[in-house]
């Protein structure tokens, strides 16, 4: 019932929020017909190459590191030498993702202003550099430890990040797309849990996975509709709850690996996570 109130707030795309401005929409209506996008369209697939070059360099340094502040991955190195070897491919990605991003869309202009997962996507980027660059990089510089900056910071891109979750959620078109966050976030919460806890969450999921499965194959169909619809929210709700509550037991200390820091190892899941969130909004654009 919250969600469905929400979904009725919260503005669909860029359109909604400036509808009352049309010299926005007619703006975006005429990049297409400018002269770089033009030129963009004729060299679409090569630009598309490069986004995903920067999208791997970015994505590699920010998983390695982050990885490292939870306690798993290259753990024969500490998470300040990961940091600084990966610093550069960090940079070259933001730039070269970001850069061909802003091109692509111009030739793409007037879909994305109408697009809720693209709205979502944007907000999550702002997190996700928030996280990488005023998070991520100075607490991993201190291995594991928050410096004076980092949590305020942390709690500025939680927030918008969490923005971001609440759209990817209600939005039509766009909130399948949480099933690659809630993969992401179970995935890592396997690796990172050690020991009886870790077959534990395993076993939840498969239950969870399992009865999921059940329900909307043999109870509810999928020409129930509405109904259907539903019940998948309903298991995607509850296979979200146990990831989250399992990853908490784990960033508080419970099955950790030793070495590490409470706040390293939120660092470290939420830096990932809101960078698959940005990924995933990407992947969705063309269904919203």
């Amino acid at each position: 019932m919250v969600l469905a109130q929400l979904d009725k707030i919260l503005p669909d795309s860029f359109e909604t929020i400036f509808h009352s401005m049309p010299i926005v929409h007619q703006w975006v209506s005429n990049l297409k017909t400018t002269g770089v996008a033009v030129f963009i369209q004729k060299i679409f697939a090569e630009m598309e190459v490069v986004h995903i070059m920067g999208l791997f360099m970015l994505s590699a340094s920010v998983i390695l590191t982050s990885l490292r502040l939870i306690g798993v991955g290259m753990t024969n190195q500490s998470p300040s030498v990961i940091e600084k070897n990966t610093r550069i491919f960090l940079h070259i990605g933001i730039v070269l993702a970001i850069g061909s991003g802003i091109l692509i869309g111009i030739s793409n202009a007037e879909k994305l202003y109408n697009s809720s997962a693209f709205l979502m996507k944007m907000i999550a980027m702002v997190a996700g550099i928030i996280f990488a660059y005023a998070v991520m990089i100075p607490v991993a510089k201190a291995d594991g430890q928050a410096g004076t900056s980092a949590r305020p910071a942390f709690m500025i891109a939680l927030a918008i990040w969490v923005i971001s979750l609440v759209f990817f959620s209600v939005k039509n078109g766009a909130n399948t797309g949480m099933f690659h966050v809630l993969s992401a976030g179970g995935m890592i919460a396997f690796i990172a849990l050690q020991g009886k806890l870790r077959w534990v969450f395993l076993a939840g999921v498969t239950a969870i996975f399992v009865v999921w499965n059940i329900v909307t194959h043999m109870i509810i169909l999928e020409s129930a509709g509405l109904a259907y619809m539903n019940a998948n929210k309903l298991f995607m709700y509850i296979t979200g709850a146990w990831v989250l509550a399992l990853s908490l037991v784990n960033i508080y200390g419970k099955s950790a690996v030793a070495g590490t820091t409470n706040f390293g190892r939120m660092v470290g899941y939420a830096t990932i996570l809101v960078w698959v969130t940005v990924g995933a909004g990407g992947r969705w654009i063309g269904l919203s």
